[in-house]
């Protein structure tokens, strides 16, 4: 009866003996092994079961290889999500965001770049108002009818002792009418404040000094339309800079003896006698190609093997001339530097017809890095 059951349903286990073992090895069949109760599922799209023989079978050092690779892929996904990314066309787009600390650094250097840059533009200035103070005492002229320049023999008077600027006064006017000479027709009647507050050398040098960045308003919009900055950091860079400016030009009014300060930080008032939209055009197209240069012709200047500097300042060397008001004055390159030295000597604020000239240098960035994204492409 055993051998016909065995060979018409195959191997039957006896039941078990008093002391717990069967009848016979060779008809013994191995019971079915369990899930344990810890068994886990991965989450990939296969459903196998990580921790646990199962159905898949029992865990051998194979299987337990393959599990340690599946869960340290999936542990690498989200890190490499937070990779900046390059869209087509060569447009880098940053997925990630900052985290806090990295953001208050980010403001820090940026307010440091402004307040630096704010600092060396009003000693170029007064650089510049001292030059004009020589070559009218040696000319024997007390001011002239342009509007930054009424008054400059008196004014190096006030600053310097009388008799010194007396003897010594009209042997430095020569020099002094040499240096205007090179220089901008306006930038030496005073009428532009772009050349003192956006000098190409200067910005050049402090994009070494903090981390390859042009410390300019319209600069950083441009790069922000390139994609090379994110929203959130040009929210940051904007009020940063407008804060930075006013620290910088209040350290120069606190620095600078009275009169010579005064000069300084005198407040940049544009004239109001053209229509709205015809200043903020002028505006606009000076600050795009403004922001075009600073941030093109670098790279053209690296690749070429010219001075970058020299470079620049001839190249912008026209746009220190461009009238962007009825008066004749030039741009400033800058709507934080107009708020600033308003801000210092508690002049009023800026009216909506002086405006354009807060709006334009930010519409002009916007456009220059338009132009920039079309013509001059990252990659």
């Amino acid at each position: 009866a055993t051998s016909s059951g065995a060979a018409e349903g195959g191997a039957v286990a006896a039941p078990p003996s008093s002391d717990g073992e069967g009848v016979s090895s060779a008809f013994r069949i191995p019971p079915r092994k369990r899930d344990p109760p810890g068994g886990k599922r991965d989450k990939s799209k296969s459903g196998r079961k990580i921790g646990g023989g199962g159905a898949s079978g029992p865990s051998t050092p194979r299987r337990q290889s393959q599990r340690r690779q599946l869960q340290s892929h999936v542990r690498r996904v989200p890190s490499q999500r937070a990779q900046p990314q390059t869209q087509q066309g060569g447009r880098r787009k940053v997925k990630w965001v900052k985290t806090r600390a990295e953001i208050l650094a980010f403001a820090r250097m940026e307010f440091a770049a402004a307040a630096v840059r704010t600092v060396l533009a009003c000693l170029l200035r007064a650089a510049v108002t001292l030059l004009v103070a020589a070559e009218a005492e040696g000319s024997g002229e007390d001011g002239s009818d342009e509007e930054g320049a009424s008054g400059s023999g008196a004014l190096l008077r006030s600053v310097f002792p009388s008799g010194w600027v007396r003897q010594i006064g009209p042997l430095l006017s020569a020099p002094a009418a040499a240096l205007l000479f090179l220089l901008p027709s306006k930038a030496a009647r005073g009428i532009s404040p772009g050349f003192a507050f956006a000098f190409p050398p200067l910005l050049i040098l402090l994009r070494r000094w903090f981390g390859g960045s042009v410390p300019s308003i319209p600069c950083r919009v441009g790069e922000t339309v390139m994609g090379r900055l994110t929203p959130r950091e040009l929210a940051v860079v904007v009020p940063v800079h407008f804060l930075g400016a006013i620290a910088g030009a209040a350290l120069v009014c606190w620095a600078l003896p009275g009169v010579l300060s005064i000069a300084v930080v005198d407040p940049i008032i544009y004239s109001e006698g053209n229509s709205w939209l015809y200043d903020l055009a002028w505006e606009v197209a000076a600050n795009a190609a403004f922001a075009v240069g600073m941030l093109v012709l670098p790279e053209l200047c690296r690749l070429n093997r010219l001075p970058r500097s020299a470079t620049l300042l001839l190249a912008l060397y026209p746009l220190f001339n461009v009238a962007v008001d009825a008066s004749g004055k030039a741009s400033t390159f800058g709507p934080d530097v107009v708020y600033a030295l308003r801000c210092v000597t508690r002049r009023e604020e800026v009216p909506i017809g002086q405006s354009p000239h807060m709006l334009g240098p930010i519409l002009g960035g916007a456009l220059g890095g338009k132009i920039m994204t079309w013509f001059f492409p990252d990659e």
